[in-house]
């Protein structure tokens, strides 16, 4: 947790090279080759042509499918799935520094979390609305990482889980207001579970939601 998502990407680089493995930075992967039904090559953003027959792709199907698949017939079907697929279970996440340190705020782990119901099937139907019940993870890296922030600090991600859609039909204006509403619905609902004051001091705060998310 220290080097954050950082260090592990960069362990993760040190297991590929050591496995003989090549990383190519700055260089997209446009066009996947197919002929007779076989992968037959990968065409980069650089202009190089890697002859294979495998591929991994760590992105949407939905790209894969419509941009990248070059003389293959993908059945009727699977287009259809991915065309009409919507955003799924996704995360509202909360970032807060605070102007005191962990314990003093009242926050004794590195990782609490508050479930408000143990009906699992009402809580993940509620995880499509801004209301009702909500199952809510509050991570404080200090207590791994001791200097994570300046002393007499400390930091909080809280983690939401809710479905994609919770987003649907929202404008612009909308989105920003729903945003903030549920940011300081959340911080109350800790405050009174925890029976701790998060409010008055929190110094910086930020949030992403699913559709932030989506773009990361």
């Amino acid at each position: 947790p220290e080097r954050t998502a950082h260090g592990y990407l960069a362990e993760m680089e040190k297991v590929i090279r050591k496995n003989g493995g090549d990383i190519w930075y700055n260089t997209a992967a446009e066009k996947i080759n197919v002929k007779d039904g076989h992968i037959e090559s990968v065409e980069t953003s650089q202009g190089d042509t890697i002859w294979t027959n495998f591929v991994l792709c760590n992105c949407d199907p939905r790209r894969v499918i419509g941009k990248m698949l070059q003389g293959a017939t993908v059945p009727e079907q699977i287009i259809k799935s991915e065309e009409t697929a919507e955003e799924n279970f996704s995360f509202f996440l909360i970032y807060l520094g605070m102007d005191v340190p962990a314990k003093e705020l009242g926050v004794l782990t590195h990782h609490t979390f508050i479930h408000e119901d143990t009906d699992i099937n009402k809580v993940f139907d509620e995880y499509g609305s801004f209301d009702g019940v909500k199952t809510i993870g509050i991570l404080c890296p200090n207590y791994t990482v001791p200097d994570f922030s300046p002393e007499g600090t400390c930091v909080l991600a809280i983690s939401v889980p809710v479905h994609g859609r919770i987003l649907e039909n929202l404008n612009q204006r909308e989105y920003v207001r729903k945003k903030h509403e549920f940011e300081k619905d959340i911080i109350r609902r800790i405050e009174e579970y925890m029976e701790i004051d998060l409010e008055s001091h929190i110094e910086e705060i930020e949030s992403a939601t699913p559709a932030t998310l989506n773009r990361y």
